[in-house]
């Protein structure tokens, strides 16, 4: 593991680049340079995935001709009468297939290329397209219940009679009326063989389903098959349905995710008991393969800025047979020193979330102040409803800061409610969708001051990818945040909760924390501002399936009133991305579009992951 963060010294350049103000119309020239190259690439370079094959298809409208070709090979254009004609059987093949399965049984698919200019071309006569006539559905074993009954029969819309007859649509029948039988309790329900029968004569299928039912079934207890991975009790916990419940496959699918969801366990699988309790239902058997019991990590860390840190956790699983993860952490570098110990336990809250109790001792150097800092939290992730993520607990936290004006020892008592709905594709390498986080946090902080206050942050991050350019994503961030005194004075608010822009994850091409009202600082307060916006966009493309290079722009600002909320200071550069596999490797370098005498000219980043 390799996290860098830092500034390099400033470069040697002519005696005309030496001033600031002409490295900084460098730096933005560059900046708009990236932009414009990549808006170019855009408009310009071949899409991915947008080959098309080079036989013409003719005889057919518009639509049934783009259809058929979408079906098609993409090869090279014909250099020769052989290559064409080779191409033409090809295509030919492929396109009566596909009029078949979308219901064109008298189509006639004749290769026809030409000789001058050498062009692949197939002639299609598609002929009627049939309809399905009324479907049938016959049980092997009887008739199931009237509620199950009405949910097959639901399933068979898409063999409605007078549908085109396609293929796809009796699959997709098949699967669905399977699906509403085991959702409805019969666990063992099955396909049987279908018939389809086309008629020429009336230009119709008529399809015959088949299904064997089985009896009903009621779920029992969950019986854990090593007894020594997973206590009886815990099974229980995890189980998303009560004794007596009827079968649902998504009720195992549910169990077996919160089980692997724990973290103590790499895989889960799920069976039915053959025999019945007394009360006629079945149990369901567990078997679940445990992570490693014992484990530990070791990571290094170098910046420029910062120095060399060393970090090392040590992690124990599943010592109490509840699934819990027991960690212990020790981080040595030359901003931060801590020392933590942490433990995540699954359904151990109210309403059966998961609790995740931390405590750790840390002095950090933050920036514009130092923390000596001793705490514990609590927090319960709630089960998520659908994409929407909520969690909320506690914690409690004596700070003593030093080198900075203001407060200099606070017990802060704050507790928080989050909730977040994600919608993107990936966690560390989005290229569609969205994410939203919204986080209060009501608190009260007693010591060199008193006051009750209430801390508010908003994220919202947007990942763009054009259909027919996968090799190009568009990302957009903004972040907003206020705190707000309740009771007491702004004065007294602790130092580390006020809020700070700047460093890789904030502002890049400016120090971590160094941009905020400093107006408080002069006088004779806690560095920080009462509010924050940020805002980043970025261009990122793909190259080859490894590498990618990025164009970014950041702004941002921490700031106490709201008038100065839009004195952004704006940072921009250009970045590689080296694909690992599981995640990007990114290289950012950076530069303040509005710098200060104490900004310095560059800035790198090195970390794992996309910057947001």
């Amino acid at each position: 593991m390799l996290r860098v963060t830092g500034v390099l010294a400033r470069p040697a350049f002519p005696n005309a680049c030496k001033s600031p103000y002409a490295w900084w119309l460098i730096m933005r020239a560059l900046a708009l340079l990236s932009f414009t190259t990549l808006a170019v690439l855009s408009s310009v370079a071949p899409a991915a995935g947008q080959e098309r094959s080079p036989v013409q298809v003719t005889g057919v409208n518009e639509d049934l001709a783009a259809a058929i070709s979408a079906t098609l090979v993409a090869r090279a254009a014909p250099q020769s009468l052989f290559q064409a004609e080779r191409l033409s059987v090809e295509a030919a093949e492929r396109a009566g297939l596909f009029l078949r399965s979308e219901g064109y049984y008298q189509a006639v698919v004749t290769a026809d290329p030409l000789e001058d200019p050498f062009v692949a071309r197939i002639v299609v006569e598609a002929g009627p397209q049939f309809k399905f006539a009324r479907p049938s559905l016959v049980y092997e074993d009887g008739t199931p219940a009237d509620d199950a009954k009405a949910a097959v029969d639901a399933a068979l819309t898409g063999l409605a009679e007078g549908a085109p007859a396609r293929a796809g649509d009796v699959l997709a029948a098949e699967a669905a009326a399977l699906k509403a039988l085991q959702d409805s309790g019969y666990a063992d329900a099955a396909l049987l063989p279908r018939r389809a029968v086309v008629d020429h004569a009336t230009q119709t299928m008529a399809v015959t389903l088949a299904l064997h039912a089985g009896p009903q079934v009621r779920l029992g207890s969950v019986r854990v098959e090593q007894a020594a991975t997973l206590s009886a009790e815990m099974a229980e916990r995890f189980a998303p349905f009560e004794r007596g419940d009827l079968f649902s496959p998504d009720a195992l699918t549910e169990l077996r995710r919160g089980v692997t969801g724990s973290g103590a366990f790499s895989s889960v699988q799920t069976r039915l008991a053959e025999a019945q309790n007394a009360d006629g239902s079945r149990d369901v058997v567990l078997s679940a393969q445990p992570e490693e019991r014992r484990s530990i990590d070791l990571g290094l860390s170098w910046s420029i800025g910062e120095g060399a840190g060393a970090e090392a956790i040590w992690t124990r699983r599943n010592m109490w047979r509840r699934a819990e993860t027991v960690t212990f952490e020790i981080g040595l570098a030359e901003q931060r020193q801590s020392i933590g110990a942490g433990a995540s336990l699954p359904r151990a809250g109210p309403q059966g979330q998961t609790a995740r109790i931390n405590a750790s001792i840390a002095r950090e150097d933050e920036g514009p102040y130092n923390r000596d800092a001793l705490e514990a939290s609590i927090a319960f992730d709630a089960e998520a409803i659908g994409r929407f993520r909520p969690s909320y607990g506690a914690s409690i936290a004596a700070d003593t800061y030093s080198e900075t004006a203001g407060v200099g020892n606070a017990i802060v008592l704050a507790s928080f409610v989050e909730t977040r709905l994600d919608a993107t594709d990936s966690v560390l390498d989005a290229r569609h969708g969205y994410d939203l986080r919204l986080r209060a946090e009501p608190s009260v902080s007693f010591g060199d001051g008193s006051t009750g206050f209430l801390r508010v942050t908003g994220d919202a991050r947007v990942f763009h990818t054009a259909e027919g350019r996968s090799w190009l994503t568009l990302a957009a961030r903004t972040r907003v945040g206020w705190i707000e005194p309740i009771a007491g004075s702004d004065d007294d608010l602790p130092t580390d909760r006020l809020f700070y822009a700047g460093g890789g994850g904030s502002v890049r091409g400016y120090a971590y924390n160094a941009i905020f009202a400093d107006a408080r600082q002069r006088a004779g307060l806690s560095p920080g501002g009462r509010g924050l916006i940020e805002v980043s966009g970025e261009a990122r493309t793909r190259l080859s399936e490894r590498w990618g290079v990025v164009a970014f722009v950041d702004g941002g600002n921490a700031f106490d009133e709201l008038g100065d909320a839009g004195d952004l200071r704006f940072g921009a550069g250009i970045g590689v991305r080296y694909d690992l596999g599981f995640a990007p490797l990114r290289i950012d370098l950076a530069a303040p579009l509005d710098p200060r005498d104490t900004d310095d000219p560059v800035a790198v980043y090195i970390s794992i992951g996309q910057a947001f």
